[in-house]
């Protein structure tokens, strides 16, 4: 075998056998928590489906770029780079501690947010809070490292800071709801894009508009999909903008709002809902695992070291035959 011609067939799929089998010795919660949030054991080896993408992604994608999107105040300069048309909420403070939030940023409509982790949002509307209950909740989040129960290595390397946003607002004073979360592969093809609305009785509902831009129903991995959602005037500029941002990826979720019919950015999103977003609906779920390419991976188009070098080969070998 020579290094040009590259590892035959066979010699690939030994190597990404015991690739396979290390990863179950080495990473055995991540296995058993795939099984129980998506039914099956993954293959994290050689990865056919989207969720066993993303378990790939975890274990072997050391993406620099990965850590930088997974702070979630550096994302906000790196959204503004992309795309300097994009609007972003403000960062009205940044510090340590909780205790250190000046008192006059409390008493309008706020969110306070750690930037090294997901879901950590404190929301002050029109100054009602409770600081000590704040201060303990917060600061709680700056003694966590978070993606560990998961493995979602870009948080990993993020330096924990707090801080204060604007908070977007409802035309009736209430926190805005209007989102638009996009996942798209390589070269701006979208998957899907989940929303988040409310409906004309003012009650929030949760849905899902496919690549072709129809309104799809079923049930996702939270909520119950509703049928009665309606695809915004803005929806075409959600896409434009959401494929800008997606360039520097082989596959992520951009998040966006719709506020006062301008978009604004929220996040990138490397890892959605832990690594396992699960769909009723099948011709979903496979557009997922279509519009993602591995090859087109950090992983995959730079080189690795030690026995990943090997095993990058074998899968780049066994992917070309797929």
């Amino acid at each position: 075998m020579t290094a040009m011609a590259g590892p035959s067939r066979m010699v690939a799929k030994t190597v990404v056998t015991l690739v396979r089998v290390w990863c179950y010795l080495a990473y055995p919660r991540q296995m058993l928590n795939f099984r129980r949030a998506v039914g099956y054991w993954p293959d994290p080896a050689m990865p056919r489906t989207s969720n066993e993408k993303y378990t790939w992604r975890k274990i072997f994608d050391r993406n620099p770029l990965f850590t930088l999107v997974s702070d979630k105040l550096l994302a906000k300069d790196l959204a503004r780079q992309l795309c300097p048309e994009i609007l972003v909420p403000k960062t009205l403070w940044t510090g340590g501690r909780a205790e250190d939030i000046p008192d006059d940023l409390l008493q309008g409509s706020v969110v306070v947010k750690a930037n090294h982790g997901s879901g950590w949002n404190y929301f002050v509307h029109e100054g009602k809070h409770d600081r000590e209950a704040l201060n303990r909740e917060v600061n709680g989040w700056m003694d966590r490292r978070f993606g560990r129960h998961h493995a979602e290595w870009g948080y990993y390397g993020v330096e924990a800071r707090l801080f204060v946003e604007e908070m977007l607002l409802e035309p009736d004073g209430q926190p805005l709801v209007n989102e638009y979360k996009t996942y798209l592969g390589r070269d701006g093809r979208i998957a899907l894009t989940f929303c988040r609305q409310l409906d004309g009785a003012g009650e929030r509902i949760d849905a899902v508009i496919d690549h072709t831009g129809c309104v799809l129903t079923g049930h996702s991995e939270t909520n119950q999909l509703s049928g009665n959602a309606v695809v915004p005037e803005q929806y075409p500029d959600i896409c434009r903008v959401s494929r800008v941002l997606s360039e520097p990826f082989d596959f992520v979720r951009c998040d966006l709002y719709i506020h006062d019919d301008n978009l604004y950015f929220s996040e990138f999103t490397l890892y959605s809902y832990g690594g396992y977003p699960t769909m009723s609906n099948q011709a979903v779920m496979q557009r997922l695992t279509d519009v993602w390419d591995i090859g087109t991976s950090w992983f995959l188009t730079h080189p690795q070291t030690g026995w990943r070098r090997h095993y990058s080969a074998c899968l780049r070998r066994l992917l070309a035959g797929t």
